[in-house]
């Protein structure tokens, strides 16, 4: 398969490191403030919530595109828009009123 000239970009680099549940993640500031309140807004409910996925470098992203490409993955598949992170984010904004 051809790969397609990668477009021009400007990697984030304001963020901000943390360990959750053992393992590294960086945020963005105001997701780090999001993020802080809504854990800790949930522990006081006893719920624990973790992140299982945080930003990824531009190079990151598109390795993982690659090896999904290299074991048959449909560019739908890949590409696709996750609807149902959208609709989590949206009941913890309603849930826990946080600002965005």
């Amino acid at each position: 398969m051809k790969k397609s000239p990668q477009p021009q970009y400007i990697e984030q680099q304001d963020l901000i490191g943390l360990k959750d549940e053992g393992r590294s993640f960086q945020l963005h500031p105001d997701a780090f403030s999001a993020w802080k309140k809504m854990k800790d807004a949930a522990r006081t409910e006893g719920i624990s919530l973790y992140i299982v996925s945080a930003f990824r470098s531009f190079e990151r992203q598109s390795e993982i595109i690659e090896k999904k490409r290299e074991k048959g993955v449909s560019e739908e598949d890949i590409l696709g828009q996750p609807e149902w992170v959208w609709s989590i984010l949206i009941i913890f904004h309603n849930i826990f009123q946080i600002e965005w």
